[in-house]
């Protein structure tokens, strides 16, 4: 992810992904926060729609999450 282009791509198609309400990336930090109904969709679903794109993703762990407090899940 090289520009503000890939953010908006990135974050127009996970919000096509049904039961997707909200998707923000950040270009500095390359991570993304991204809300969902979990009746509907999952978070390996957006990965997959991420990879889809030519991008690369992956989930992240306890230990990423602990040592980066603002990326949360909701």
């Amino acid at each position: 992810m090289t520009c503000a282009s890939c953010v908006n791509k990135i974050e127009t198609a996970v919000k096509k992904l049904k039961g997707v309400q909200s998707a923000s990336v950040a270009l500095t930090t390359q991570r993304g926060k991204f809300c969902y109904d979990t009746e509907l969709t999952g978070p390996r679903d957006i990965v997959e729609a991420i990879q889809a794109l030519g991008f690369h993703a992956s989930l992240m762990n306890n230990k990423d999450r602990e040592s980066r407090g603002y990326l949360d899940h909701r």
